[in-house]
C-alpha cells in the first residue's frame, strides 16, 4: 500500500476515533465537576470543563494530523507560519462565537450546547485550512518534478507543441504520452548527451 494511501485512511479513521474520546471526556468531566460540587444542572464551571476538555482534544487531534502529514509537506516559513495561524485563528474565531452564544443565547439550556458544538467544530475548520495552505503551488510542482526550467514540450513523434495542454496526447498526430515519457524527450533535447 502506498504511502500516500496509508496517510489518507489513518487520517479519516482518526477523525472519529478523536470525536468520540472527546466527547467521552467532555461526559466525564462533566460528571466529576457535578459530583464534586453536587450542583444539580449545568453552570459555568460544568460547561468551562466541558469547553476545556474539547479544545485539549481538538489540540491532540491537530498534532497527530500534523504528525501523519509533515513528511509529505514541503516545509517553508509560509506554511510553518500558515500552520500556525491556522490553529490560532480557528480557535479565536470559533472562541469568539462560543462567547457571543453563551453571552446572547440562555445559558443552561441552549448556550452551553451550542458553545461546545462551536469548540468542536474548530478544528475540522482548522484542518480544512491548512489543506489550502499545505497544497504545493505550481511553481513548487515543477521544481518536484524537475521541469521548472523546461520551456517547450514537443511532441517526440512530429514535434508539436504540447506547451500549455492539459492532456497527454497529441492533438497534431494522436500519439499518447505519459508525463514522464515528455519530460524525458523533453530533457534530452534541451540536454545535449555528449560534447563533441
Amino acid at each position: 500500500m502506498p504511502r500516500l494511501v496509508a496517510r489518507l485512511i489513518i487520517s479519516v479513521c482518526m477523525l472519529p476515533i478523536l470525536a468520540a474520546c472527546a466527547g467521552f471526556s467532555a461526559a466525564l468531566s462533566e460528571e466529576l465537576v457535578r459530583r464534586s460540587f453536587n450542583w444539580q444542572q449545568r453552570d459555568p464551571y460544568s460547561v468551562g470543563g466541558f469547553l476545556g476538555v474539547l479544545v485539549v482534544w481538538g489540540l491532540i487531534g491537530l498534532g497527530l494530523f500534523w504528525l501523519i502529514w509533515r513528511g509529505v509537506v514541503c516545509w517553508n516559513s509560509a506554511r510553518k507560519h500558515s500552520t500556525v495561524r491556522g490553529i490560532v485563528y480557528g480557535y479565536l474565531i470559533m472562541g469568539a462565537l462560543t462567547a457571543i452564544g453563551l453571552l446572547v443565547l440562555p445559558f443552561p439550556e441552549v448556550g452551553g450546547p451550542v458553545g461546545c458544538v462551536l469548540i468542536a467544530l474548530a478544528p475540522p475548520l482548522i484542518l480544512i485550512f491548512w489543506m489550502f495552505a499545505w497544497t504545493e503551488s505550481p511553481r513548487e510542482r515543477a521544481k518536484r518534478l524537475g521541469i521548472e526550467n523546461l520551456r517547450r514540450v514537443l511532441c517526440p513523434n512530429c514535434k508539436y507543441d504540447l506547451s500549455g495542454l492539459t492532456n497527454l496526447s497529441c492533438p497534431e498526430c494522436g500519439h499518447h504520452y505519459t508525463l514522464g515519457t515528455l519530460i524525458e524527450e523533453t530533457r534530452k533535447r534541451e540536454v545535449p548527451t555528449s560534447l563533441e
